[in-house]
């Protein structure tokens, strides 16, 4: 999902053995992450700032592929380097299960309220999943998109 300026698709193997190396106690060095923004890259808010943009932000009305077209350039701007890799971080906040259970989902400047079922006991909650959830779909879909260098942000294994 992102240009990753001087990041190509020949680097995942380095980044791929080197972090599964940190996590596994064997690399001899820290892991170092650092990605610097364009200082040209216009940023006025948090909730403009990638990578802490929240998803929620954004109406269900809109396509996701307009979503992400908003968050582009803020990714384009970000340039990995050392141990770092192009990434976006799917934010939909952290209640975001409550929502695939059928929580309504309310947007707040720098923020996401997850309101409750309104059941009057927890005897009374039941939990079920539907892959229909609107939320679910969104976020399914939102995490789709690859990076031009050569791989899926936020890829699943």
């Amino acid at each position: 999902m992102t240009s990753a300026h001087g990041f190509v698709a020949q680097d995942w193997p380095r980044i791929e053995r080197d972090w599964k190396a940190w996590w596994a106690g064997e690399l001899d060095r820290p892991l170092i992450v650092i990605d610097a923004r364009d200082p040209a890259y216009p940023e006025t808010t948090t909730e403009d700032r990638v990578p802490h943009i929240f998803i929620t932000q954004f109406p269900l009305e809109m396509p996701v592929e307009q979503v992400l077209d908003h968050v582009q350039p803020g990714l384009d701007a970000t340039y990995p380097h050392g141990d770092s890799f192009p990434r976006w971080w799917v934010n939909f906040g952290p209640g975001i299960m409550a929502a695939f259970l059928g929580a309504r989902v309310e947007y707040a400047p720098r923020t996401t309220w997850y309101h409750p079922l309104g059941v009057p006991s927890l005897a009374d909650l039941h939990l079920t999943f539907d892959p229909d959830n609107v939320w679910w779909r969104r976020w399914w879909r939102s995490r789709g998109r690859r990076s031009t260098a050569g791989g899926a942000i936020g890829r699943s294994a």
